[in-house]
């Protein structure tokens, strides 16, 4: 692929979210309350060092990009390269030959950390492009416990949302663990749904050997990270989930569930008084004037809204240091933040401010950073 149509790639899906700013309409809650804590500098660690995983992500389209020592998938990187103790044991890919057209994610291994990282990338591929604005919603069960398929969906459209709700009906298990009346981004769901499988047989022989679990994922692949973290969560597998940038996933219903199941209000607290980020938890991270967290946009009918421990970077600029990572403890669940007709913080520099937490996450597959406009 030719380095201009992947910079194409890669740019425009977030240029051409500058004009929702005057498309979204419908209700918004009222604002949240502005409250700030203290915090470790442990967290705010985990939070930068995980960062570095979430650029690698991006180096899927590099000839290098293989299973294998960490430093020859990502040579250019010197994250990489001092850490030739990580093994990348699986790589996933949509394949159009599977009807995937989304979903790309590496699972790496620290045999002397006893650590497994599982991280998915953000937007860089039209698929990725066509599942973001897919943002209907449709019920959530978790995919794993019901052997949700996307074979399942092979008969109904994405822009029906009665059908989609019926088939998971049908193949929803009433044993399994449920989120009444839940809602996810339609999208995202199914095409989670084709590859998580895989994902799950590659880390399941490590988590038989009680090893950690990471769970991470920068923007479309945090949508993808809190689906993934809350089937390894319901497996009983403790991971440590963080997203950086993340679209928003799922509807007040849903967001007080995953909240509940992490026991976010609880560890909020814990946090405030200095501990570290526990195994279980769900942190997110976000910049303040990025406009994807507030994305899918406000329609009639349609409610998004965020779960997680939230970490806000005030800062445009590099470096983001501990000063400008602002702890502001638990989610609202009920907080509709989306973008609206008003002008927007950072509506002109929508690009930098979304591929700039801690560090530069996003291709091209180097330590370079991307000029400040």
């Amino acid at each position: 692929m030719k380095v201009k149509q992947i910079f194409a790639n890669l740019i425009l899906p977030f240029l051409a979210l500058v004009p929702a700013f005057g498309a979204a309409i419908g209700d918004k809650d009222d604002k949240e309350i502005d409250e700030t804590y203290d915090y470790s500098d442990h967290v705010y660690k985990t939070l930068f060092k995980n960062t570095h995983l979430q650029k690698a992500s991006y180096c899927s389209y590099e000839s290098t990009f293989y299973e294998g020592p960490l430093n020859e998938a990502c040579p250019k990187m010197a994250f990489c390269e001092k850490n030739d103790n990580l093994k990348i044991v699986g790589i996933y890919s949509p394949s159009i030959k599977e009807k995937q057209i989304s979903g790309t994610a590496f699972v790496a291994v620290d045999e002397d950390a006893k650590t497994v990282h599982v991280v998915f990338r953000g937007t860089l591929s039209p698929g990725d492009t066509v599942t973001d604005f897919v943002f209907l919603q449709c019920p959530y069960v978790p995919v794993l416990s019901n052997n949700i398929g996307y074979e399942i969906f092979e008969n109904v459209s994405t822009s029906d949302p009665n059908g989609m709700a019926q088939a998971i009906k049908d193949h929803t298990k009433e044993e399994t663990p449920t989120c009444e009346n839940c809602l996810v981004h339609c999208g995202v769901y199914v095409e989670f749904t084709k590859f998580i499988n895989e994902i799950q047989d590659t880390i399941e022989p490590y988590m038989k050997k009680d090893y950690k679990l990471i769970v991470t994922g920068h923007s479309l692949g945090g949508g993808y990270a809190l689906l993934g973290g809350l089937e390894f969560l319901l497996k009983g597998y403790d991971p440590l989930l963080i997203t950086y940038a993340s679209l928003r996933m799922g509807d007040p219903t849903f967001n007080h569930w995953v909240d509940d199941v992490f026991d976010t209000e609880h560890i909020a607290k814990k946090v405030a008084k200095g501990s570290k980020l526990p195994f279980p938890s769900y942190s997110r991270v976000y910049q303040a004037t990025d406009i994807v967290p507030r994305l899918p946009p406000a329609l009639p009918g349609i409610v998004y809204t965020h779960s997680g421990l939230r970490f806000e970077i005030t800062k445009v600029r590099l470096p983001h240091l501990k000063e400008f990572v602002v702890y502001k403890g638990a989610s609202n669940n009920d907080l509709n933040d989306a973008i609206d007709f008003k002008l927007q913080p950072g509506v002109f520099l929508p690009y930098y401010q979304h591929t700039h937490q801690f560090i530069r996450i996003a291709w091209p597959c180097d330590d370079s950073d991307m000029p400040f406009p």
